[in-house]
């Protein structure tokens, strides 16, 4: 399960692992902001604390010319 950290998302993760499934996150650090490793690890670090395993996986982001920074991040995501 992706796991962006927020709120949302960790409600999202602790629902899954309460329901019995097997669920494991996967947080992606875009590295597009200061300290953006800090805050994906804190997110796994979230999902751990919930029994979920929780990895954090660095992507590089290149933005071609006349795309987005946001789409950009989405390809590299997937």
């Amino acid at each position: 399960m992706g796991l962006p950290g927020g709120p949302d998302s960790l409600a999202l993760v602790a629902a899954a692992a309460a329901e019995g499934n097997d669920v494991r996150a996967v947080v992606i650090d875009h590295g597009l902001q200061e300290g953006s490793a800090d805050v994906a690890q804190r997110a796994a670090g979230a999902a751990e604390e919930l029994g979920v395993p929780a990895e954090v996986v660095a992507v590089t982001v290149d933005a071609a010319p006349g795309v987005s920074v946001e789409a950009a991040a989405r390809t590299a995501r997937y």
